[in-house]
This record gives C-alpha cells, structure tokens and sequence, in this order.
C-alpha cells in the first residue's frame, strides 16, 4: 500500500522567502540579458541612420524644395551635389547652401533626367527642354533651335 504524508501548510515566512528569491533570480536575468545584447552588437557596426560627414542630412524632401521626386543626383569634380526633380528643376547643393537653380529660357516645371559631367569639368543636363550646360559660371541652353531632334533628352 502507499502511504501518503500530510502536507504542512508553507508558513509566512517560508512564502516571503520564496517570493524574493524568484524576484531577485528575474531580475538577475534581466541584466545578464541587456549585458549580453551588448557584448554580441559589433564595435565596428555602424548605426543604420548614421550622420554622414560628407553629406550631412538635409532635410528628407530637401527642405521642401522638392514637390514629386528626385530623377537624378550627380556630385561634380568641385563636389557640388546636383539634383534633377521630375518638375521642379535643378537644386545644387555645395556643402553648405542649397539652392533651386534658375536657368534663363527653359520652364519653371523643368524635368531634368540625366546630369553628367565632361573633362573639361562642363556639368551637362539631359531636360524636358533640351540640354543644359553648366560652366561653372554660366548655363548654357541647347534646344531644337540649335539642332537637336527633339527637346526631349532622356540621358
């Protein structure tokens, strides 16, 4: 036959005891768990929103100059940023001002698809309204007038 034992109810102080070690023992796990969360992250991984030195982040939309998109962006040999909107023209950036750039002759709604730079160090534009190119002074405008099939320069 078996032979079954009473059960002494836990006293006060038996529970108490029991209470604050499995209190202490979660806690304890708690800090081993973020210690280790630390040791196992990189010293040499990079944050995935790191500040960029060379750029440094703007704004997201370009500090609201930018209505749709960007179709193209090019850094010159004088590394000056450009930007080509799909309707609001050419933004420059030069480390430290950016500015819309107004060129004289083509549509305040300029599409600028390509932008590529030559050996002379002539930034060229492919537009909705022909081809642009910068000297670093000056833009000039080519079009249909000039001889160019169509206004229309897809890079």
């Amino acid at each position: 036959m078996i032979e079954m034992k009473s059960k002494k109810p836990l006293s006060s102080k038996m529970l108490t005891f029991v209470f604050i070690a499995l209190h202490l023992s979660s806690c304890y796990g708690q800090v081993n768990e973020q210690v280790e969360k630390k040791e196992n992250t990189p010293k040499n991984q990079t944050p995935a929103l790191k500040q960029n030195p060379v750029f440094p982040q703007i704004h997201t939309n370009l500090n609201g100059m930018v209505r749709e998109f960007v179709r193209a962006m090019y850094q010159d040999t004088k590394g000056t940023y450009w930007f080509g909107t799909n309707g609001n023209g050419i933004i420059r950036y030069d480390g430290q001002t950016l500015e819309t750039v107004s060129v004289e002759g083509t549509s305040p709604y300029l599409a600028v698809r390509e932008i590529v730079e030559d050996k002379a160090g002539n930034v060229w534009f492919g537009t909705s309204d022909g081809l642009l190119k910068y000297d670093g002074e000056m833009f000039t405008t080519f079009s249909e007038k000039e001889g160019l099939q169509n206004g229309e320069i897809w890079g």
